[in-house]
């Protein structure tokens, strides 16, 4: 039932692509709807490439007229996909899901992780020996935001963002692209850490109708006219659920 959704999803939706103009080569062998569908898939079961590659068939696709893919193939789809478009399909992806499950509302939950790569870049440093600063040449690290229906395990929306980049804004974004996709989450707790602790963030939460359960900083101050929904926020702070959440 989901494959069919997502296919419609991908139908209803066409994913944008540059034209080529030019009328000389061989007409493409895969349609563009098939190989964005067949990338979506991919992240929402959670396979690798070649894992996708000998799944492919069994998904029953209804471009039963062309060959299926190889991994090649859905690497060079993938990284064209433009990323607003994936960000949106996988959102609404989820959306679906919960929808098969009968989910109303439950526990939420946010975080973020530093990713490894094998990438490297350049970073001034201190050098003790040499009493001075220096470009050093260092592995390269990224950021993973992820938003999280913590009931069935279902990731609502997610963003890679610099090692740099601050939990507390990249949250407000990500609940603003839920809120765009229609993703109704009254009722539910949120759950978070003092990352996510910002007067901004539970003025999202509330107004999403969702209860923040945002663990607050210990020397914040609650006083002020900008302060009001931390007040509130702090008033209906469960520490059951966070425990919940933290094992």
């Amino acid at each position: 039932m989901i494959i069919k959704n997502i296919v419609s999803l991908v139908k209803e939706n066409p994913p944008p692509t540059s034209k080529n103009k030019s009328n000389r080569g061989r007409k493409p062998v895969h349609s563009w709807e098939k190989l964005v569908c067949i990338c979506i898939l991919m992240v929402v079961f959670g396979l690798t490439y070649r894992d996708i590659q000998n799944t492919a068939l069994s998904l029953n696709l209804p471009w039963n007229n062309e060959p299926y893919p190889d991994h090649t193939w859905i690497s060079r789809t993938f990284k064209k996909i433009p990323l607003q478009y994936l960000e949106e399909m996988l959102t609404r992806s989820a959306y679906l899901c919960l929808n098969e499950s009968g989910w109303k509302k439950g526990i939420l939950a946010s975080d973020s992780t530093g990713v490894e790569t094998d990438r490297y870049e350049y970073e001034v440093r201190p050098v003790k020996s040499k009493k001075k600063f220096e470009k050093i040449m260092v592995k390269q690290y990224l950021k993973w935001h992820v938003t999280a229906i913590l009931d069935h395990l279902i990731i609502l929306s997610a963003r890679v963002t610099s090692k740099k980049t601050h939990d507390s804004p990249v949250l407000r974004t990500m609940l603003n692209r839920l809120k765009k996709c229609g993703v109704d989450l009254a009722g539910s707790i949120f759950n978070a850490d003092r990352g996510y602790d910002g007067d901004k963030n539970f003025q999202s939460i509330f107004g999403m109708e969702m209860l923040p359960n945002i663990k607050q900083r210990i020397n914040a101050k609650n006083k002020g006219k900008n302060r009001e929904y931390r007040k509130k926020a702090l008033k209906i702070f469960n520490i059951s659920h966070y425990i919940i959440t933290e094992g």
